[in-house]
């Protein structure tokens, strides 16, 4: 399917994805098919599925997609519990989920309904070419997402993708991150305005043969560093966004704020 429709249809799904990390997820993904990186692809955090439709069209027939979220529970612990109704208010279900992506997929993604700090035993032996973070934004939990995706990732150009990085609200997210450049434990890649990419032991996936492939699609980027480590910050786009208004609109509302207004909008009818 050509990027511009894709773009049209996932937007009306609920969620947040910038049209810049929609070029970023889809050509990331993209490459690693080209280079016979293999593995499943996994999402912590789902919401209603908009990212998770996206990374759907990249699988292959050998491979799944595996969501990981709470859905219609509470977080068990209190911070995160507080944290997930002022960020999600009532807005994740699951059966919302399973209808919006067996609505662009045949395939059905294989889901766990649990808290990220039981996944390892629910994935099994299971390994991931890409995982893409997305879920509590507290430090602790932050911490635990990342070491077991360190573990789940396939040996090399595996990616781990974190969303919220540099957000007022997600301090715990930009901690994590900072700590993560300079751990040596995977390297950066690239940032965007909201999203921090990660390569596992890069061999064919570097900053250096991205650049190209990001700049010929309308993506501006530059080289940056932190002491040894080289990689991409994206920049101002050259890339024209093709909009459907009103599900665009829709899109970069706050959960919470769009259940309001449809009990508002109730309310006077």
């Amino acid at each position: 399917m050509p990027k511009n429709n894709l773009w049209k249809r996932i937007n009306s799904i609920g969620g947040w994805i910038s049209y810049e990390d929609f070029l970023v997820f889809s050509t990331l993904l993209s490459y690693q098919n080209q280079m016979n990186v293999t593995g499943d692809l996994l999402e912590i955090g789902v919401f209603q599925g908009k990212t998770s439709v996206l990374m759907g069209y990249f699988l292959s027939q050998k491979q799944s997609f595996h969501a990981c979220d709470i859905f219609d529970k509470r977080p068990s612990e209190t911070r995160n519990a507080k944290e997930f109704d002022l960020s999600y208010g009532k807005g994740v279900s699951q059966a919302n989920f399973l209808r919006n992506y067996k609505s662009f997929h045949s395939k059905d993604p294989i889901v766990h309904a649990c808290e990220s700090k039981v996944l390892a035993s629910s994935v099994g032996s299971n390994k991931f070419r890409l995982i893409h973070i997305d879920g509590s934004h507290l430090y602790e939990n932050v911490i635990l997402d990342s070491n077991l995706s360190l573990e789940l990732l396939v040996e090399s150009d595996s990616l781990l993708i974190f969303d919220d990085f540099r957000q007022p609200h997600t301090i715990g997210v930009m901690v994590c991150v900072s700590n993560l450049v300079l751990s040596g434990r995977i390297e950066p890649l690239l940032f965007s305005r909201d999203k921090a990419y990660f390569v596992m032991n890069p061999r064919k996936i570097t900053p250096d043969k991205l650049y190209t492939e990001f700049t010929s699609i309308g993506l501006k980027c530059v080289f940056d560093e932190v002491g040894p480590k080289k990689f991409l910050r994206l920049i101002d786009s050259k890339v024209s966004i093709p909009r459907d208004w009103k599900n665009f609109l829709v899109s970069l509302s706050p959960p919470i704020l769009l259940q309001t207004l449809r009990k508002v909008k109730q309310k006077v009818r």
